[in-house]
């Protein structure tokens, strides 16, 4: 996601015993929560990108071109 010049990513990463969702903006974590289950996880990811576009964000899809991709 994209706000003025600043660039937001969501991670999720699997460990042993849970998930965890992380929000990166500029390579920074701001934001990180663990969840028992996958489901739960993207449940909170829907909920954390909905809040985001509400204060300002949006969305970004990266474009294939050739074999590189871009944002």
């Amino acid at each position: 996601m994209r706000r003025h010049e600043y660039q937001a990513r969501c991670a999720l990463m699997a460990w042993a015993v849970d998930w965890e969702l992380r929000i990166v903006v500029d390579g920074k974590t701001l934001l990180s929560e663990r969840c028992p289950r996958g489901s739960e996880a993207f449940r909170l990811a829907e909920e954390w990108r909905g809040r985001m576009i509400r204060q300002g964000w949006r969305q970004i899809t990266p474009q294939a071109i050739g074999d590189s991709v871009y944002l």
